[in-house]
């Protein structure tokens, strides 16, 4: 499995497709929908890898899957990446799509840490928080840390924003040490 970074050139070149088309959204879309195809069906993945298995037939199983769902560049993307044996990399290339298209739309990302599920409305009422305080849009991941006992931690890409009861304990115990040494 390739890194997110080795499949970036992969992943820009259908960017500068999409942003000619118009469609670079779309694309993004699409190529999440493929994506989670794969990360559900771990035995397509591991078919697309297997090297005994021709480029054809290769191309021929991806777009009997793919093709009725998927816009015609994109599943044309999909059969170029299976004449050159890249297409197990598609979730990887999904990753560096979203991650270049992000830049280019100026949407940041925010990972957000909460000690228990936060509901639909209270991830709204964040996103929407966190967008008006830094001045543009996000892209907000959320996962649940029931080791920070209550509260949240907030990571942007330039900063770290602790408000969990275990940031404040750590806090504390740090000052203590400091206040001994």
């Amino acid at each position: 499995m390739a890194s997110i970074k080795e499949n970036t050139p992969f992943a820009n070149a259908l960017l500068e497709l999409g942003q000619e088309d118009g469609k670079e959204q779309e694309y993004l879309e699409e190529l999440l929908k493929v994506q989670k195809v794969m990360e559900d069906q771990p035995d397509l993945v591991s078919f697309l890898r297997y090297p005994a298995i021709g480029k054809q037939e290769k191309t021929k199983l991806m777009e009997s899957i793919f093709k009725e769902d998927l816009d015609p560049r994109v599943m044309q993307f999909i059969k170029v990446l299976c004449m050159h044996r890249k297409a197990a990399d598609l979730p990887e290339i999904a990753q560096a799509y979203e991650q270049l298209y992000d830049q280019v739309q100026g949407i940041e990302r925010v990972h957000v840490f909460s000690a228990s599920a936060l509901s639909n409305t209270q991830i709204e009422k964040l996103k929407k928080k966190l967008e008006d305080q830094l001045h543009h849009s996000i892209r907000m991941e959320v996962t649940v840390d029931p080791s920070l006992i209550a509260g949240l931690k907030i990571r942007t890409e330039n900063a770290i924003m602790d408000n969990s009861i275990k940031g404040r304990l750590d806090t504390m115990k740090d000052q203590l040490m400091k206040a001994e040494g």
